[in-house]
């Protein structure tokens, strides 16, 4: 499937962060035989408060719903979903809290890819 599969344009942080991991398993789209959209959705929980009330510490969920489509017939080759959680911490002050949300983000993005390619690789039946 290197270099065989055309990942759908990126629309923002999350799905460029997606679409890059993406890109670094499946290669560089040379020859497109296959077509993967993707649509993903996050919910962010605080979970740890200090005694005062502040919030010091956050949730993330993730889900990726995702197809994969042969180009040629448009037939349906995989239709699934995976999700997965990270947290991060909010101490210290708002620039280290940014950062460490967005490296949250960015480990999820991760995580949800690399499922997602297993997936693909363990039940889509491709001919020879």
């Amino acid at each position: 499937m290197r270099g065989k599969v055309e990942i759908a344009a990126p629309n923002g942080r999350q799905s460029y962060n997606l679409s890059n991991r993406l890109i670094d398993q499946f290669g560089p789209t040379e020859t497109p035989l296959y077509r993967l959209s993707y649509d993903i959705t996050t919910e962010e929980n605080d979970i740890g408060l200090t005694r005062d009330g502040d919030i010091n510490r956050y949730h993330i969920t993730g889900t990726v719903k995702f197809t994969l489509s042969d180009i040629a017939t448009g037939r349906t080759l995989l239709d699934s979903s995976t999700s997965n959680f990270t947290s991060y911490s909010a101490t210290g002050n708002s620039v280290d809290s940014l950062t460490a949300s967005r490296d949250a983000y960015e480990r999820l993005m991760t995580i949800l890819a690399d499922q997602m390619v297993s997936e693909i690789i363990a039940t889509v039946e491709l001919p020879s």
